[in-house]
């Protein structure tokens, strides 16, 4: 299987529970799309990141050592997943989901 099969199956799984959630009720046309679009722009953006990563990580091998390079990556990593984290809190907030019902 493909890295991009794969890519194509998580997402459908994802879009197949996103849907579910709106056939529920949970969520509305509009939610969904909301969140179908944000799925989408965080995994193109995740790989943009990825890219740009890539040549600083081999620099930082190059020059700093393997080590050094892999902490720098760790601090880079976390990073990432709390702007992804803060902007899936945003999309979450601009749903029409009533947190009390």
């Amino acid at each position: 299987m493909t890295d991009e099969s794969s890519d194509w199956e998580k997402r459908q799984r994802w879009l197949d529970s996103i849907v579910a959630l709106r056939e529920g009720r949970v969520l509305t046309q509009h939610d969904q799309d909301i969140l179908v679009e944000h799925y989408d722009r965080v995994q193109r953006d995740l790989g943009a990141a990825v890219a740009e990563l890539a040549p600083e990580y081999a620099r930082r091998i190059r020059e700093d050592g393997k080590d050094a390079a892999d902490e720098w990556l760790a601090a880079a990593s976390r990073e990432l997943g709390v702007q992804s984290g803060r902007e899936l809190r945003r999309t979450v907030d601009s749903l029409s989901i009533d947190p009390d019902s």
